[in-house]
């Protein structure tokens, strides 16, 4: 939500999984924004995250996605289904498979699963 509480749906979403300092495993970059949500998703969407915070050991954790949610409004939301692409190939050298499993062979590696993303929002749909 901005800060002058004008909706402002994202419009690009971008997303990356990587292991240990390997290239990213996915790549997905969304430059076309589905349809936002109903208030019917929204509320459920809502209620599940308090039931599951409800009968959870962290419920601490769970309160603050509770009060997240609560900042927006069902026009900031939208609902992306990602589909594999069974096409897509994660490309890596042989050095870095021979790195890899040489690694997860090893009881002290300590392996590292790195997830970014972005979300843009247009400026102009504040004003």
């Amino acid at each position: 939500v901005t800060t002058n509480s004008v909706s402002n749906p994202p419009s690009a979403f971008a997303c990356s999984l990587s292991i240990t300092g390997l290239e990213p495993l996915v790549n997905l970059k969304v430059a076309q924004m589905p349809a936002g949500i109903s208030d019917e998703e929204f509320d459920a969407l809502k209620l599940k995250v308090s039931e599951d915070g409800a009968s959870h050991r962290n419920s601490s954790k769970y309160s603050n996605y509770t009060e997240f949610l609560e900042r927006f409004r069902v026009s900031d939301v939208v609902k992306l289904d990602i589909v594999s692409d069974s096409t897509t190939l994660w490309e890596v050298s042989p050095a870095a498979v021979k790195y890899l499993v040489l690694s997860l062979q090893d009881p002290d590696f300590n392996l590292t699963v790195r997830f970014e993303w972005s979300v843009v929002r247009n400026s102009d749909s504040a004003s």
